[in-house]
């Protein structure tokens, strides 16, 4: 509800979005938490764990294109970092989650 609250106020806000899109995923609200994590990765592009739960997000709602688009996304940033920049443990983490995510959702689609 305070997430809810402040995000009246800050509708934008990346933080808030973020833990709000977790909290959703959590519930197994995925089209929520696509919501704000959809307004997180816009607000905060260069943070790895936005890009990394919508992209999960994405995968479980069926959307593999754009669960890709993001996996893509953090690998860039994987590249540009070359294991040096202060998020390169959390990208590294962030892209395995990602991949379990896409592995599952490619599995369970009927072919």
């Amino acid at each position: 509800r305070k997430f809810l609250e402040f995000l009246e106020a800050q509708p934008k806000h990346p933080r808030a979005n973020f833990m709000l899109g977790v909290t959703e995923m959590q519930l197994g609200k995925w089209p929520e938490a696509k919501k704000y994590l959809e307004i997180a990765v816009q607000a905060a592009p260069r943070e790895p764990d936005p890009k990394s739960r919508l992209g999960v997000t994405l995968a479980k709602l069926g959307e593999l294109d754009g669960a890709v688009r993001q996996r893509d996304e953090l690998a860039k940033m994987d590249r540009e970092c070359k294991g040096r920049c202060l998020n390169a443990k959390w990208i590294a983490g962030d892209l395995d989650m990602l991949d379990t995510a896409i592995a599952e959702a490619k599995a369970s689609t009927p072919h």
